[in-house]
């Protein structure tokens, strides 16, 4: 009967130790099935993460993009502004340079001449024909460091017919301004006469 019972024991035991094996072979069964699950969410994670991010970098470029044109619009509105406060003054100088030129300089003296570089520097001037632009007769522009300061500053008029004067107009004063450079050739007209009198 012991031995009976010893052999049953045994077969029990065997069958226990087989259940066990059996049970640990499928944990890790399911446990592999469970980590393949885990990392093919993982990699899901990971690629919905860089979708994303793309899209937020995207995102954040188109915004950045139409930051950069409104900031552009806006200074070329600026720019504009300044362009029409300055419109009227540089149309006056050069229907001067064009009336001047047509009737009261002799064949001796070069015309003069009208730059206008306003849109691109905000200034224009008036000069001798035959000299270097930097060489002008008088310059208008407006101070200012950026557009914004030059739309609530006053207009500049320097004037090198003589000794160098800068001359301040509100930008309603287009008739003054205008006067002035006429008055102011006139003088400079009749200092070459006496000049050329002198000489011959």
């Amino acid at each position: 009967e012991l031995e009976l019972l010893k052999k049953k024991n045994l077969r029990e035991i065997i069958e226990l130790k087989k259940k066990k094996h059996q049970f640990n072979k499928e944990l890790l069964k399911a446990k592999q099935l469970e980590l393949r699950h885990l990392e093919r969410e993982q990699k899901a994670l990971e690629k919905r993460i860089i979708i994303e991010q793309k899209a937020l970098e995207k995102r954040l470029d188109l915004q950045l993009k139409d930051h950069k044109r409104q900031e552009k619009e806006k200074i070329y509105q600026f720019k504009q502004q300044v362009v029409e406060r300055l419109e009227k003054y540089s149309r006056n100088m050069k229907s001067i340079v064009f009336q001047v030129n047509k009737r009261y300089l002799t064949k001796k003296r070069p015309p003069l001449a009208f730059i206008d570089n306003i849109a691109e520097s905000g200034e224009c001037f008036i000069k001798n024909q035959d000299t270097p632009d930097n060489d002008y007769l008088f310059l208008l522009y407006i101070k200012g460091e950026n557009a914004s300061e030059r739309l609530i500053n006053d207009i500049s008029l320097e004037d090198r017919t003589d000794t160098v004067d800068t001359k301040v107009f509100n930008p309603k004063n287009v008739f003054e301004a205008s006067d002035y450079i006429i008055d102011r050739l006139a003088l400079l007209f009749e200092r070459e006469r006496q000049d050329l009198k002198k000489a011959s």
